[in-house]
């Protein structure tokens, strides 16, 4: 049943590679507005998996939709046009071309079948990094979602990952694979197996496939199971965001392809070509390569912190904590809050977001504290460390230093590095270090 729902994406066998059943896999997935076949459909998110049991490790590679291709029969335009003209078909061909990879199996999502399956799975909790607002009357999708730690579910969900006003084509794809990760790691086996129905029933009704028959669907079932809780290896796109399109070289496309087979997290911060993206951090295992230029020191930011940190205090009502330091030219946004969440089990805690806006266009940090103890976004670190008079949790993706967290007693703290993961592992720990607290006035 659930193969002859999927199956709905016709034309693409004859370019799909044929692989044995438990063999390392290449799947395109297509995100679209409406069902292929409609003429007016439309697709802005194209994503490869790589699936390898046999190196337990799953690779992630996002291709922008302004990406300058070459679509078979069209011309020269950006990959999202591909779909426009010729649906998945015409996409997978173009990506293809472009990327030179084999690919085994294309699914399409339709973005009602997105929102729909976020809801299904309770919403998810995701630290936003600043404000997004686009009134109601704009000509383009609106969105009104505020800065911080919350639950996101159905639309706002969808108007979270799909937003692109002011933000390059490389940080949304950030901002989409940020979401998938939260999603992924709320999405346990058992959760799967207690909402199966729900979930099949989103999955046949929203989502296509080449993939038509009972046989072909059990070896993919089986594949992803085999991989189910196997490390992301991100791969990062670093093409050159233009006026119009994103351009690409030969070798940076052979770049990233030969990771994206070989299951290795890019280097660096994401996109590249921003200060810092020659420096491979630590904690990851990068690889051997010259000592990068040290990172200018970081400004004092512990007057005006003090100032907001006995704000969010007193609102928030548990103690705060404040950066002393911010990486140079940063400064304080006005999106900064403090507000409250509630949890899974329906308590309500306080929390507040610190918003720090870089040079870089469209670029954040923040640092965010909770009474909540045990918020997911804090679930499985990489590893523990004791950094000067305290003890912190390390998150990483590849080499680049994604979050550091602490608690207290009174609760959960943690600094996010920006979507692009522009700061680097020093910078990142010495602002930690240097947080200085301020506890709210007594009753």
């Amino acid at each position: 049943d659930i193969a002859k729902g999927l199956g709905g994406i016709e034309g693409v066998q004859k370019q799909l590679a044929q692989v044995d059943g438990g063999s390392p896999q290449n799947i395109l997935i297509l995100g679209s507005d409406k069902r292929p076949g409609d003429p007016s459909a439309r697709s802005d998110t194209a994503m490869l998996i790589r699936l390898d049991p046999d190196q337990n490790a799953i690779a992630l590679f996002s291709l922008p939709r302004d990406l300058k291709v070459n679509i078979p029969g069209y011309g020269v335009d950006r990959l999202n046009a591909a779909y426009s003209v010729g649906g998945p078909k015409l996409t997978l061909k173009t990506v293809s071309q472009v990327t030179g990879l084999e690919i085994h199996h294309v699914v399409n999502v339709n973005f009602d079948g997105f929102y729909r399956a976020v809801n299904a799975i309770d919403c998810v909790y995701v630290d936003v990094d600043r404000r997004y607002y686009v009134p109601p009357e704009a000509t383009y999708s609106e969105i009104d979602i505020e800065a911080g730690y919350q639950l996101l579910c159905g639309e706002r969900a969808l108007q979270y990952v799909r937003f692109r006003h002011a933000d390059t084509d490389i940080t949304r794809t950030a901002r989409q694979q940020d979401f998938l990760r939260e999603a992924r790691q709320k999405m346990t086996p058992g959760r799967l197996f207690r909402d199966r129905d729900d979930l099949i029933d989103i999955f046949k009704r929203y989502t296509t496939s080449d993939i038509d028959d009972a046989g072909t669907m059990l070896e993919v079932f089986k594949l992803f199971l085999s991989v189910a809780d196997a490390p992301v290896k991100e791969v990062h796109f670093e093409g050159n965001v233009g006026p119009s399109y994103i351009t690409f070289s030969q070798e940076q496309m052979k770049q990233a392809v030969d990771q994206f087979l070989g299951l290795e997290d890019t280097a660096g911060p994401r996109g590249g070509g921003i200060p810092g993206s020659e420096d491979s951090g630590g904690g990851g295992g990068g690889g051997d390569k010259e000592k990068p230029e040290p990172e200018p020191e970081l400004i004092d930011s512990s007057e005006y912190g003090a100032q907001i940190g006995t704000d969010f205090a007193k609102q928030a009502g548990f103690e705060v904590y404040y950066p002393t330091k911010l990486t140079p030219g940063s400064q304080f946004s006005q999106d900064s809050r403090a507000y409250k969440i509630e949890d899974d089990d329906g308590k309500i805690h306080g929390i507040y977001k610190f918003v720090i806006q870089t040079p870089l266009l469209g670029e954040y940090y923040g640092v965010s504290g909770t009474t909540w103890s045990d918020p997911p976004i804090l679930e499985n670190p990489s590893e523990t460390r004791e950094i000067g008079n305290g003890t912190f949790d390390l998150f990483y993706d590849g080499d680049r230093l994604r979050m550091v967290s602490w608690k207290t007693d009174d609760g959960s703290y943690w600094l996010n590095n920006s979507l692009l993961q522009s700061i680097d592992e020093q910078q990142m720990l010495e602002i930690a270090e240097t947080m200085q607290s301020v506890k709210p006035p007594r009753k």
